[in-house]
């Protein structure tokens, strides 16, 4: 998964766990990390405002970013039957 925002937007991205998860399975918990790719440094608090977990989502509110960089988001899920789940999403920042 990929997507391209510009360095001054915030808004809120959500990822779908539905395809993975059980008929009867829910998200228990979620964690969400960014790294710059440009240098592999930790952009957690540089990218990611909060997360929040909605039904089958994970809904990251995302900020900032830094012209031309590239940041790897991942969003790692525990479920109700203690399933962990992980995707990866990579956000290009692009000063149109």
């Amino acid at each position: 998964m990929e997507f391209t925002k510009q360095p001054d937007e915030t808004y809120v991205f959500a990822v779908d766990f539905s395809d993975i998860l059980a008929t009867d399975e829910t998200i228990s918990s979620e964690t969400v990390t960014a790294i710059d790719e440009e240098d592999n440094s930790d952009a957690t608090t540089i990218v990611i405002d909060s997360s929040v977990v909605s039904g089958n989502n994970v809904n990251i509110k995302i900020k900032n970013g830094i012209d031309l960089h590239d940041y790897k988001i991942t969003c790692i899920i525990i479920t109700s039957n203690t399933n962990t789940y992980e995707e990866d999403i990579r956000m290009k920042v692009r000063a149109i």
